[in-house]
């Protein structure tokens, strides 16, 4: 991707979902997330956030949490989620999405903060292969120029190219 984590976001979100479906969100997550569930028309379920009121900062939603969205949700299709947070605050997370896809559920995962994940052992665990739709921004920990991103897709989807095009640069030199 040339136009960052972004450009990835808004073309997983158009791909996984059609208008009027149901996602769950959290309250915290990209602005490039809120444009894409607007534009697509996208009814949304927020998970509650977790606070830490010591340091003033969101935490990653707990599984807790997750759970109680989705028990409020009449259809899900799916659910959106940031891995680390803005804080570089992980948590397991690999058998919550796990769980998730055997529900039916396709998941997008920001994981804007964490392309260098799953490169060194002291690093915390890559989820690329696990999500529907894994979104990374190599600009943010990785040598990269510009806006240098990754959408890593784990699921046929024909409408996918398309939308790539669509939410990307129209630059003939691209």
């Amino acid at each position: 991707l040339v136009n960052g984590s972004s450009s990835g976001n808004l073309a997983a979100i158009f791909s996984a979902f059609g208008e009027g479906d149901e996602v769950l969100i959290e309250r915290n997550c990209h602005k490039s997330i809120y444009n894409g569930l607007i534009l697509r028309k996208l009814r949304v379920k927020y998970i509650e956030p977790v606070i830490d009121d010591e340091n003033g900062v969101f935490l990653p939603p707990d599984k807790e949490k997750i759970y109680n969205a989705l028990k409020e949700c009449s259809k899900p299709k799916g659910i959106i989620l940031t891995y680390p947070n803005y804080f570089g605050i992980t948590y397991n997370i690999e058998n919550i999405i796990l769980d998730l896809k055997t529900k039916g559920l396709k998941v997008i995962i920001d994981c804007a903060h964490g392309a260098h994940y799953g490169i060194n052992s002291r690093l915390p665990k890559a989820v690329s292969s696990i999500g529907d739709y894994v979104v990374l921004s190599a600009h943010k920990t990785l040598p990269a120029l510009t806006q240098g991103a990754y959408l890593l897709v784990n699921e046929e989807n024909v409408n996918l190219e398309f939308y790539l095009r669509a939410f990307t640069t129209t630059s003939p030199s691209y």
